[in-house]
């Protein structure tokens, strides 16, 4: 990575920075989908030189840096015209050459929690033919027959207007996780009458919305999704290196991988 750009917000009393981080990600990762190869990859990452996370919390700062092997890359992607109309809250330099002298490297990758209720009412939703409203504020009920439970999607979505649903699934009670898939950890139960072999009580039914949202204590961008509208947190977990690693980037300029120089 031999060249960059920096972008600074500027907050004030009425536009706090919280807001511009949200609006001004959104159009870098815009930018940065034009960006992608045929593997998907880009070839351009982002760090963020003013990221804290300590044991009071964690902080992304009020900038980051863009980075590209090639001058020609990021006269390309053009920072200026996707934060056009962000001109008046954030200042962007021009392309300059990455010092010479480094403080070292460092990864920033997006960090996904496992029990997120919207993304397994997402799968659930997927996989059923229903909207995502549906499957997140919708009763699932856990049949009991036998040594197994059947998955029973909430009739009419649970809701006016409602879902459809492809069918059912069965899920083995004598398995050695008593709640697999769909249920999450952190799940809330409705009710936990059913008795499964061996006389363990197990729930029958719960509802995705009334599951606790996780909290990684890192430091997040909260976006809103382009496809289906809903907001999500993007966690960045930082990693600091001591040798560059070469690779792709995401949509949103971050690698478990590949690094980028810190000066």
């Amino acid at each position: 990575m031999r060249y960059y750009q920096e972008m600074t917000l500027l907050p004030n009393p009425e536009v706090n920075i919280h807001f511009l981080w949200s609006k001004a990600m959104q159009q870098i990762h815009l930018g940065l989908v034009e960006m992608q190869n045929v593997d998907l990859h880009i070839p351009m990452g982002l760090s963020f030189p003013r990221y804290v996370l300590n044991e009071k919390g964690g902080y992304i700062g009020d900038r980051c840096r863009l980075f590209a092997p090639d001058e020609s890359v990021l006269a390309q992607f053009d920072a200026v015209k996707w934060l056009s109309r962000l001109s008046d809250y954030v200042h962007c330099t021009g392309i300059r050459t990455v010092p010479e002298k480094l403080t070292g490297y460092s990864t920033y990758k997006r960090v996904q929690p496992k029990t997120n209720p919207q993304r397994l009412a997402r799968r659930y939703a997927k996989r059923h033919n229903l909207d995502l409203d549906t499957a997140l504020n919708g009763m699932v009920k856990l049949r009991g027959e036998g040594d197994a439970v059947e998955l029973v999607p909430p009739p009419d979505g649970g809701r006016l207007g409602g879902g459809r649903s492809k069918g059912s699934e069965v899920v083995d009670l004598a398995s050695p996780n008593p709640n697999p898939h769909p249920l999450g950890e952190e799940a809330v139960l409705l009710n936990s009458t059913a008795t499964g072999g061996g006389g363990t009580v197990h729930p029958t039914a719960f509802r995705y919305c009334d599951m606790p949202k996780t909290e990684l204590g890192l430091p997040y961008i909260r976006l809103k999704s382009l496809s289906g509208g809903q907001s999500f947190c993007l966690w960045i977990e930082k990693t600091t290196a001591v040798q560059p690693v070469a690779g792709g980037f995401s949509c949103y300029g971050l690698s478990a991988t590949a690094t980028v120089p810190e000066f």
